[in-house]
């Protein structure tokens, strides 16, 4: 048996299985709650604390503890996909290391994989911390546990999704909620496109789904921007059913994830589990425990200049040999222009030029695209609409009302249904919300009697534009 572990904003997560090609036999599990406050971000806050609940865990569950593989999702870690050309590994070490903005030190850790996106070549970059990693295996090792490995969250998503075929073709979001965080990662046609972090900002159950909910839209124009294919399906791990039954009311493609479809004996699973899972899929993925060995290596690597940086300076010596050559001896100079000059005009100089401006540009591009996302997520903000206040004034204001559901739409919109026992109570209704100052306008979309006598409507209501610094 093997086993995983993932550790969460508020709980640990373990599972023992056997793995098959596209699934798993669970073989046993465990759930146990973090005291408050011990992780914050995926970063140890209290190292004591997870120290004693993970050798308490492994008293109980020895078979799970003896040399487990680990995922780690935090905002220490930095993971970008890179189109890139067919190069030497210094050359993709460099990639990174530029992408990453990651300076010549050996206090970090640097990682790839190369992967493949139909036929473009994909660099999965990392980089983080070696305190933050090493703050990781010494709580391990004080619980006497030794690791396997330690795999990157979001890259066992990705390594995930890959393995169900049902989703190959789809457009679609995958949100995991871990206390106050959520992580979405958007897919289409078989290959992430995208991914963000969110804080969520709540104080009851009611607020979490708002927060959640908000979310949805700075995605969705993403993906106009960016001229992707609309994002089909927003699916959702960390949700108790009751909570997505809620989460539901805002739009009709967000829903619950199966994550364990396909696989055996998932009915001792009772709590959260979700990356723990995962793990298993990303068995060919980058091992932090190895990047971290390699480090040093790597930063040596670093501090070797690329070749790249004769191009300019032979330009300069060009230009110079040719004011010099009327008064210097001209024979040593003209050698070394000619030496430069089969060096500029060589296939491989060439080829590689022109690889590093398509890096270029398309790091160019992915700025661009980052900059879009914040500027849609700071306008996203700005529509913290649906409070608690106003759920109450669209659910509770006239108890001769019964309202079946209603959705945000456009951001500025919620649409409701609902009926009544006549035409003046739904006529009430109207009136008393668009006598509330959380409401702009409300106008009818739709009325009718039904078989049963009652009168049934829909109504838009307009939310009123926020006034800024609001």
């Amino acid at each position: 048996m093997k086993s995983s572990v993932y550790i969460g904003q508020e709980h640990i997560e373990a599972i023992g299985y056997i793995k098959r090609p596209k699934s798993l036999k669970i073989l046993d599990y465990v759930y146990a709650p973090l005291p408050e406050r011990t992780m914050i971000n995926g970063n140890i806050a209290e190292a004591p604390a997870l120290t004693e609940l993970l050798t308490r865990l492994k008293l109980e569950k020895p078979a799970l503890f003896k040399r487990p593989s680990l995922v780690i999702d935090s905002t220490s870690l930095s993971v970008k996909e890179i189109p890139v050309p067919k190069l030497g590994k210094k050359q993709y070490l460099k990639i990174v290391r530029d992408e990453l903005a990651v300076g010549a030190q050996e206090e970090t850790v640097i990682d790839y994989r190369l992967a493949s996106a139909g036929k473009k070549r994909i660099l999965v970059a990392v980089s983080t911390g070696k305190a933050f990693l090493r703050s990781y295996l010494d709580v391990f090792g004080e619980a006497g546990i030794r690791l396997e490995s330690v795999r990157v969250g979001l890259e066992t998503v990705v390594s995930y999704v890959k393995t169900r075929p049902e989703l190959k073709n789809k457009t679609f979001a995958l949100n995991i909620i871990d206390g106050i965080s959520m992580l979405s990662v958007v897919f289409s046609n078989g290959r992430s496109v995208f991914s963000t972090r969110s804080r969520l900002t709540y104080d009851n159950e009611l607020g979490l789904i708002q927060s959640v909910a908000d979310n949805v839209p700075s995605l969705t124009r993403f993906m106009k921007s960016e001229k992707l294919p609309d994002i089909e399906k927003n699916y959702y791990l960390g949700l108790e059913e009751r909570q997505l039954e809620m989460l539901g009311l805002h739009g009709e493609n967000l829903a619950g994830f199966d994550l364990m479809d396909g696989s055996g004996s998932t009915d001792m699973v009772t709590d959260v589990c979700h990356m723990s899972f995962m793990c298993p899929f990303n068995e060919g993925g980058i091992n932090l425990i190895e990047s971290y060995k390699n480090s040093r290596k790597y930063m040596r690597e670093y501090k070797q200049a690329s070749r790249l940086w004769v191009l300019p300076v032979a330009g300069a010596l060009i230009i110079a040999a040719l004011y010099a050559v009327p008064t210097m001896l001209t024979r040593p100079i003209a050698e070394e222009v000619s030496a430069l000059e089969s060096y500029l005009n060589d296939p491989r100089t060439v080829s590689e030029s022109e690889e590093i401006d398509g890096i270029s540009a398309e790091t160019a591009r992915m700025g661009g695209v980052i900059a879009d996302m914040e500027a849609a997520l700071e306008e996203s903000a700005a529509y913290g609409r649906l409070t608690e206040e106003l759920i109450n004034l669209i659910m509770r204001t006239d108890e001769s009302v019964i309202i079946e559901s209603f959705r945000v739409s456009g951001g500025a919109f919620v649409s409701i249904s609902g009926s009544s026992d006549t035409e003046t109570d739904s006529a009430r209704y109207v009136e008393k919300l668009n006598s509330s100052a959380l409401i702009g306008s409300v106008g009818y979309t739709g009325y009718r009697y039904d078989n049963s006598g009652r009168y049934r409507f829909t109504l838009q209501a307009e939310l009123p534009a926020l006034e800024e610094g609001e």
